[in-house]
Protein backbone atom coordinates (compact mmCIF):
# COMPACT_ATOMS: atom_id res chain seq x y z
CA UNK A 1 0.00 0.00 0.00
CA UNK A 2 1.47 3.23 -1.13
CA UNK A 3 0.61 5.80 1.41
CA UNK A 4 2.83 8.76 -0.15
CA UNK A 5 0.81 12.26 0.98
CA UNK A 6 1.68 13.64 -2.55
CA UNK A 7 0.56 10.41 -4.54
CA UNK A 8 -3.53 10.59 -4.79
CA UNK A 9 -4.52 7.08 -4.65
CA UNK A 10 -6.26 5.71 -8.04
CA UNK A 11 -9.80 6.22 -6.16
CA UNK A 12 -8.45 9.92 -5.57
CA UNK A 13 -7.88 10.20 -9.16
CA UNK A 14 -11.33 8.77 -10.83
CA UNK A 15 -12.68 10.88 -8.57
CA UNK A 16 -11.34 14.43 -9.52
CA UNK A 17 -12.86 15.04 -12.96
CA UNK A 18 -16.32 14.68 -10.52
CA UNK A 19 -15.34 17.13 -8.33
CA UNK A 20 -14.47 19.50 -11.00
CA UNK A 21 -17.36 18.84 -13.03
CA UNK A 22 -19.37 19.32 -9.55
CA UNK A 23 -17.66 22.65 -9.40
CA UNK A 24 -18.37 23.71 -13.17
CA UNK A 25 -22.16 23.28 -12.23
CA UNK A 26 -22.45 24.96 -8.99
CA UNK A 27 -20.56 27.86 -10.55
CA UNK A 28 -22.77 28.11 -12.97
CA UNK A 29 -25.80 28.06 -11.42
CA UNK A 30 -24.80 30.76 -8.88
CA UNK A 31 -23.29 33.49 -11.41
CA UNK A 32 -25.77 32.43 -14.43
CA UNK A 33 -23.22 32.75 -17.05
CA UNK A 34 -22.40 29.94 -19.55
CA UNK A 35 -18.79 32.62 -20.39
CA UNK A 36 -18.26 31.74 -16.65
CA UNK A 37 -18.62 28.39 -17.07
CA UNK A 38 -16.18 28.14 -20.07
CA UNK A 39 -13.65 29.86 -18.50
CA UNK A 40 -13.73 27.64 -15.39
CA UNK A 41 -13.36 24.74 -17.62
CA UNK A 42 -10.43 26.64 -19.40
CA UNK A 43 -8.81 27.07 -16.14
CA UNK A 44 -9.47 23.31 -15.19
CA UNK A 45 -8.37 21.58 -18.13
Amino acid sequence: MDSHPCKPTVKEKSRQPFLHLETILFIGEEKKHGISIKLEISFIY
